[in-house]
């Protein structure tokens, strides 16, 4: 590794540290600058959230049957 890349990693994992390290000290600071509280999201800011972002929902698509990726491996060249 180069020494400008050791600096960096070093610098990034300072930094790293300083957060946690203040994070611990002080909670509360934390948990104003993550717009949060110790008890979590208001309503009205996780309401906010699915406006912006949607529900926080892992959508699945239709799985393919073994033939059909065998089949799709054969006519595409890859599964």
């Amino acid at each position: 590794m180069k020494k400008s890349e050791n600096l960096k990693m070093k610098v990034q994992r300072e930094k790293i540290e300083k957060r946690l390290l203040s994070a611990v000290n002080n909670k509360e600071k934390f948990l104003r600058t993550v717009n949060t509280d110790i008890d979590g999201l208001s309503s009205e800011v996780i309401e906010n959230n699915r406006e912006l972002y949607g529900n926080n929902k892992i959508v699945h698509g239709k799985r393919l049957s073994f033939l059909k990726k065998i089949t799709k491996a054969f006519i595409n060249g890859s599964v």
